[in-house]
């Protein structure tokens, strides 16, 4: 069969021109987690290839590592990101091309600033790297709070005139929690604009509403007069930017275009008035199991765990409800039909997406960006890992130790520096299961290791054997491959225990964790991510990680889960967003870069509580985790094989 997911890019051209015609404002779409599914490098390349007095400003991504992979794809327009990591190598990041950064923090701004190249001893001011200073103006998540914006940009106003940088812009983020609160949000930021004209910058750009706030209130692409200024300011003219070139200044408004661009309305079940063309397809094969009908997707593809009355069309038109939501396949009841053979689950019309996220009680968001990439008619072979030193913390650890001793039947053992381990479980198929890239602990590692030990592979669905054949791996199609195919990786009934260090089938061979990339003290009252879904109750710090539901963790968890920073366990406050979640770390001592926990391992959450907050099976936790997520491999030296 073909690709389950086909991704149309015209759409994404189309859908651009729709926008950019109604907004009186220069766009910045925005090709994080992958496009919100749908191939960063190919919708990159699409807007790229546009006519030069039609294509986008500048592209947004969240992190450098992001930016990097558009760069090395050839993608040559300005790149904006946002997100950094404490462990950062911010001399690489200066060095990738025309890459704006977003600062949120004195802390960014000296080490971004500390990494100036620097040429006979002087700093080289041609490659003063373009930064939008962050405000953090009522959404709780990055940016500076207001008590920190004054020396924040005097700071930044220093280094421009040691040419070390160049404010280029400034920016924030609504909430969407209602017109009150975003007209607050942009008294906030008009205030911070001009807070930064008044103490010297000149940023070029400033950017505020993404596509809901700029379709629905003109203002917030209004700039104000009392802005403008007859000269140019002695930073802008250290920074190159002189008097002949810019008699006048007055900043430009600009607007970030997320969901709209992938042909779904962000005001479903209201509207934004364009004509947005949807751009991804999702058709998957149907197959008759015992009495019942079954389609080869399920929750380890992204598909939520439960819908509820979901109907779909297969291709001859036919009505089917969707039943129960598996880890590899969903059942369909009959409603017109009798023997489908394929399923149309969305895509002819911008709805589909929108029904599934209704089911689902989520955002259309969410539904695409959680599809697995390897399901694209556009995704490569082999999914490469983040640019190392470039990329937020968001590392999945596996211990290939403990898969190689339960592969050894039980009794078989690994070193572990001296320290040989031994498993109780003797029960073990002689075949591995290595459906949804071996249920993300990736399927050529497990391979080579299974190989080692003389076992056999299945996978559960069509397209998993398909996958598994592109990167050279010889796969039975078996759908009912049973539990005993998959206990390696710990997905055994047992699967309560969070790193017991026993050994047995119930602990899961791998752990997830990532890091504090910003720590704020709040007052009470202060609200959290879109919403405002949850306020402060008290003076309290807030945590900011840098894993979302296009990474790891789903939107259903908002209001349950818990994870653990550095040792201490915290809650996860406020909606999860696609990139980030908060947590609140109340009054203990937290620091960037202290460590995540999020599930496994010894300092994470069990995986029945995450399988209990999520929603989700065992096997789908670990298979979802985006393409963002770092695969970190520990042990795997085999005693006693050739």
């Amino acid at each position: 069969m073909s690709a389950p997911i086909r991704i149309d890019l015209d759409a994404i051209v189309h859908n651009y021109r729709a926008f950019a015609d109604a907004v009186p404002a220069p766009v910045i779409p925005v090709v994080k987690a992958e496009a919100y599914g749908h191939g960063g490098v190919a919708v990159a390349q699409a807007l790229a290839s546009m006519p030069a007095d039609q294509r986008p400003w500048m592209l947004a991504v969240a992190d450098a590592a992001e930016a990097y992979a558009l760069r090395a794809a050839g993608i040559d327009l300005p790149l904006i990101c946002w997100l950094q990591s404490s462990t950062l190598d911010w001399q690489k990041l200066r060095a990738v091309p025309d890459l704006h950064v977003g600062i949120s923090s004195l802390h960014e701004l000296a080490m971004l600033a500390d990494a100036a190249p620097v040429q006979a001893g002087r700093v080289d001011r041609s490659a003063a790297t373009q930064v939008h200073l962050k405000l953090d103006t009522g959404l709780g998540r990055n940016g500076a709070r207001e008590c920190e914006w004054r020396v924040l940009m005097a700071q930044a106003l220093l280094l421009e005139r040691q040419g070390r940088i160049r404010v280029a812009g400034i920016m924030s983020h609504v909430s969407g929690t209602s017109k009150a609160d975003d007209a607050a949000q942009l008294d906030a930021f008009r205030r911070g604009v001009a807070l930064a004209i008044e103490i010297g910058l000149r940023p070029d750009l400033i950017h505020l509403a993404a596509t809901v706030a700029a379709m629905q209130y003109a203002n917030f692409v209004d700039v104000d007069p009392a802005w403008a200024r007859d000269d140019t300011d002695a930073s802008a003219a250290a920074a190159g930017r002189h008097a002949a070139d810019q008699p006048g200044y007055r900043p430009t408004f600009a607007v970030r275009l997320g969901l709209a661009l992938y042909g779904l309305d962000p005001l479903y079940p209201d509207s934004l008035g364009l004509d947005l063309q949807p751009v991804m397809e999702l058709r998957t094969d149907v197959v008759g199991r015992d009495d019942r009908w079954v389609m080869e997707l399920g929750q380890a593809d992204g598909l939520p765990p439960r819908v509820n009355r979901l109907l779909l069309n297969d291709n001859d038109g036919d009505r089917w409800q969707v039943g129960q939501i598996g880890s590899t396949h969903s059942t369909l009841l009959p409603l017109d039909g009798t023997s489908p053979s394929e399923m149309r689950c969305f895509g002819s019309h911008p709805g589909d997406v929108n029904a599934w996220a209704y089911a689902a009680d989520t955002i259309n968001y969410e539904i695409t960006t959680r599809m697995m990439s390897r399901l694209r008619d556009n995704a490569p072979a082999r999914i490469q890992p983040p640019e190392p030193g470039l990329a937020p913390q968001r590392v999945f650890t596996i211990d290939l130790d403990l898969i190689a001793a339960r592969l050894a039947g039980g009794t078989g053992a690994l070193h572990r520096g001296e320290q040989a381990r031994s498993v109780e479980d003797r029960h073990l198929s002689c075949v591995i299961d290595l459906s949804a890239n071996a249920y993300g602990f990736g399927a050529e590692r497990i391979a080579e290791l299974g190989r080692a030990f003389g076992k056999s592979f299945v996978a559960r669905t069509q397209h998993d054997v398909e996958a598994l054949a592109a990167v050279g791996i010889d796969a039975e199609y078996l759908p009912t491959a049973g539990p005993e195919t998959r206990l390696a990786y710990g997905f055994g009934s047992g699967a309560a225990g969070a790193g017991s260090g026993t050994g047995k089938s119930g602990e899961l061979a791998g752990s997830l964790s990532s890091e504090l990339i910003q720590v704020k003290r709040v007052d009470a009252g202060q609200a959290v991510s879109y919403g405002y879904t949850w306020q402060a109750t008290r003076p309290t710090t807030l945590g900011l990680v840098p894993l979302g539901y296009a990474d790891a963790i789903p939107r259903s968890v908002f209001g349950r889960a818990m994870c653990f920073v550095n040792g201490v366990r915290v809650p996860i406050v406020g909606r999860v967003a696609m990139d980030q979640v908060v947590v609140d770390l109340g009054d203990h001592n937290c620091a960037v870069g202290m460590p995540v926990a999020i599930w496994g391992g010894r300092h994470g959450a069990s995986l029945q509580e995450w399988c209990a907050w999520s929603g989700l099976t065992p096997a789908a936790v670990t298979a979802t985790l985006g393409s963002r997520v770092t695969r970190r491999y520990l042990g795997g030296r085999v005693e006693g094989l050739a």
